[in-house]
C-alpha cells in the first residue's frame, strides 16, 4: 500500500508540473504574442484579462 501511495503521489506532482508548465507556456507563448502582435484588436476587457492570466502565472511559481 505504501508503495502505491508513493507512487500516486509522485504521479501527482509530475502531472501537476506538466499543467503548469502548459499553463506557463500557453501564457507566455500565445499571450506574449497577442500582446505584441495584436494589441490593436484587443478589447479593453480582452487586455485586463491577459494581464489577470499574467500576474497568475507569475504567481504560480
Amino acid at each position: 500500500l505504501d508503495n502505491y501511495t508513493t507512487s500516486w503521489s509522485v504521479h501527482q506532482r509530475h502531472l501537476r508540473a506538466f499543467v503548469l508548465f502548459n499553463v506557463h507556456d500557453i501564457l507566455f507563448g500565445s499571450f506574449s504574442f497577442i500582446g505584441k502582435n495584436c494589441d490593436h484588436m484587443l478589447t479593453d476587457e480582452s487586455k485586463s484579462i491577459v494581464l489577470l492570466a499574467r500576474h497568475f502565472a507569475h504567481t504560480m511559481h
